[in-house]
């Protein structure tokens, strides 16, 4: 499994309000745009207030394209070493805003 979502189907999902990913050393990313996906769509996850990533040692990043997080409180990264970033288009005040309980063995990242 090299992803978890498509792109279109984490924009279906406006109700998710918790989500951990954890044990899977295929996953290299959580959402991919994939085919004829458009390029222009953000991704809001508008409800989701814990994002919890652990033990993906090939994950390099949760979404390629634009993403937004705007009531994101709890960040937890654990033993993802080869993540390179969020995403490069993440509203960064947002994933600021929130705690960031853990981050361990996450290196390099990149801003």
């Amino acid at each position: 499994m090299l992803y978890l979502f498509t792109s279109s189907t984490a924009i279906s999902l406006t109700q998710l309000k918790t989500m951990k990913v954890r044990c899977c050393n295929s996953i290299e990313e959580i959402v991919s745009k994939k085919g004829d996906e458009s390029n222009g769509d953000e991704i809001i996850f508008q409800q989701l207030n814990c994002l919890k990533l652990k033990g993906l040692p090939n994950l390099r990043s949760f979404y390629k394209g634009n993403l937004s997080f705007p009531s994101l409180e709890e960040l937890s990264v654990i033993h993802c070493n080869r993540m390179e970033t969020v995403s490069r288009y993440c509203k960064n005040r947002q994933v600021v805003r929130c705690s960031i309980s853990e981050v361990l063995r996450c290196y390099p990242i990149r801003k």
